[in-house]
C-alpha cells in the first residue's frame, strides 16, 4: 500500500479494542488528505493492520456514519469533509466563539471598512437615506478554507469610531455594539434563502462560479427598536449546515 508509512499499526495487546484503533488510525491517516481522495480497499487495509476484513469494515462503516467517508459502488471508499453546524439561527454567540466551542481553528479577515450613502441599507437601519452608513466587509475562514463572506451595514452616527479605533479580526463586533454604541442588544430578525456564488464570491470562497451559498439576512435590535447593525452573510453549501429544532406545545395540534 502506497500510503501505509502515513498509517499507525495496530497493538492487538492493547485493551482497546482493534476496530476502534483502527478508526483512529484512519481518521488521522484522512486528515491528511483531501475530499476526493481515495482510500486504500478493504482487502489492502486488512493486509496492513494484519486483521479480518470485517474488522477493517467495522472501522471504515464508523467513519461512514460520521460523515468523513462516502463509498460509492463499484468505485470504492472515498474522503468527504465534515460540515460546520452554524448555530447563527438562535444564539447570538459570536462567530469566535463558536467556533472555539467546536475546536475549530479560526481566523476573520477585514476586507474592506468605509463610510458610505445607500437608501436601501438606510431604510433597513430605518435612518434617512442621506445619512452615512458604515460598510464592513469581512471574510471568516474555518480550518484553513473561507467559510462567509460577511456584508455589515452600520449607522456611521453610532458605530463610525468604534470600528476604526478597534481591532474587528479579533474583536466580538457584537461586544463592541453593547459596550460603545449606548445600548444592550435585544434581538435580531434572521431571514434564510439560497443564491448562486458570483464572481466574486467565488474568488472569496475559493469556490466554482454559481455554486450554491446559503445566506443570511440579519437585523439587530438595541433596546426601543433601534436597528444597529444589518448584515448578509454568504455561507458555503458544501462546507456549512445549519441545525433547526422545533418544540411542540402540549396543547399544540396538527
Amino acid at each position: 500500500m502506497e500510503s501505509d508509512a502515513k498509517l499507525k499499526k495496530v497493538n492487538k495487546n492493547s485493551p482497546i479494542p482493534v476496530y476502534h484503533q483502527i478508526k483512529e488510525a484512519l481518521y488521522n491517516f484522512i486528515k491528511t488528505m483531501d475530499e476526493g481522495d481515495i482510500i486504500p480497499p478493504l482487502s489492502e487495509l486488512s493486509v496492513f493492520f494484519d486483521v479480518a476484513r470485517p474488522t477493517v469494515r467495522h472501522a471504515v462503516s464508523c467513519l461512514v456514519e460520521e460523515g468523513l467517508l462516502e463509498p460509492r459502488k463499484g468505485q470504492g471508499t472515498f474522503v468527504r469533509k465534515v460540515k460546520i453546524q452554524q448555530n447563527s439561527l438562535y444564539t447570538f454567540k459570536s462567530f469566535n466563539k463558536n467556533m472555539s466551542l467546536k475546536g475549530l481553528i479560526h481566523e476573520t479577515k477585514v476586507l474592506e471598512l468605509k463610510e458610505i450613502t445607500n437608501p436601501f441599507f438606510a431604510k433597513k437601519l430605518k435612518i434617512d437615506i442621506s445619512e452615512k452608513i458604515m460598510f464592513l466587509k469581512r471574510l471568516r475562514i474555518v480550518d484553513g478554507e473561507p467559510s462567509v463572506i460577511c456584508d455589515e451595514y452600520m449607522p456611521s452616527k453610532l458605530m463610525k469610531n468604534i470600528l476604526f479605533e478597534h481591532n474587528l479580526e479579533k474583536e466580538s463586533l457584537g461586544n463592541l455594539i453593547e459596550t460603545y454604541a449606548g445600548g444592550h442588544i435585544t434581538r435580531s430578525d434572521r431571514e434564510v434563502t439560497a443564491c448562486l456564488a458570483s464572481n466574486e464570491d467565488s474568488d472569496l470562497l475559493e469556490v466554482e462560479e454559481n455554486s450554491p451559498l446559503l445566506v443570511f439576512n440579519a437585523i439587530t435590535y438595541l433596546v426601543e427598536e433601534i436597528p444597529v447593525h444589518f448584515s448578509i452573510l454568504k455561507y458555503r453549501g458544501d462546507r456549512n449546515k445549519f441545525l433547526f429544532t422545533l418544540e411542540k406545545s402540549i396543547s399544540e395540534t396538527f
